[in-house]
């Protein structure tokens, strides 16, 4: 026996917690990797998978009960017998301050006529050439005329080309359109199959427009009119 004694029970117990107590087994310790993971606080974010199970199970638990569960995609109507005087008239306001969209009218398309003596030309023919006196030389002059027939008539009336081209132009609304196809035949040509004269065949398509005169009546002109 030396002079501290040989008594084991003399010797601290190194295997035991001063604090907690008990034995502390190999490999134990402080080491922040042996410690078991702190729970997630409240309010911490979780992942996704996390976060769509509760919500459908809370939606299921809400189903079960019989309570009404709202969907985001539709919301309940807005009631206006909810909102007190001044949130009524805070809205008022603000409806008054949007402005209206405006359902803008699609406009027709348009065509020009001439004017002649007040009525609209509602037809003319080619322009051909023709003589006419002219009293300043006291002789016989040649001169481009056009033959027009105007509203509510049914003659063609000779006019000088010139007259014709000069006269005022109205604008008329055009309502509907249409075509007609015709077939004529346009002299002789040589069959590929055959290597005989053959008829030659030309389809023309001719538009017509019904359009509203400036009176508000309505009627149809060819289309070669408009705009002439």
């Amino acid at each position: 026996m030396g002079i501290f004694g040989n008594n084991e029970a003399d010797k601290p117990d190194e295997t035991t917690d001063p604090i907690l107590g008990g034995k502390i087994q190999d490999g134990e310790g402080d080491n922040g990797a042996d410690k078991a993971p702190e729970s997630k606080t409240e309010g911490e974010p979780q992942n996704v998978a996390e976060t769509i199970g509760q919500r459908l199970s809370q939606q299921e638990e809400g189903e079960s009960k019989g309570e009404q569960v709202i969907n985001p995609e539709n919301p309940v109507p807005f009631d206006l017998s909810k909102l007190s005087t001044e949130q009524l008239q805070n809205l008022k306001a603000m409806l008054a301050a949007t402005p209206d969209r405006v359902q803008r009218k699609k406009k027709n398309p348009t065509v020009k006529l001439r004017v002649i003596d007040g009525k609209v030309v509602m037809d003319f023919k080619n322009a051909y050439k023709a003589l006419v006196d002219d009293p300043e030389n006291n002789r016989k002059v040649e001169r481009t005329h056009i033959q027009v027939k105007l509203q509510g008539e049914d003659t063609y009336h000779s006019v000088l080309y010139r007259d014709f081209m000069q006269a005022d132009q109205v604008v008329c609304e055009i309502l509907s359109t249409r075509q007609d196809k015709d077939e004529i035949v346009e002299g002789e040509t040589i069959s590929r199959e055959t290597g005989r004269p053959v008829e030659m065949i030309v389809t023309v398509v001719k538009d017509f427009f019904t359009i509203k005169l400036p009176d508000g009546s309505t009627t149809e002109i060819e289309g070669r009119l408009a705009n002439a």
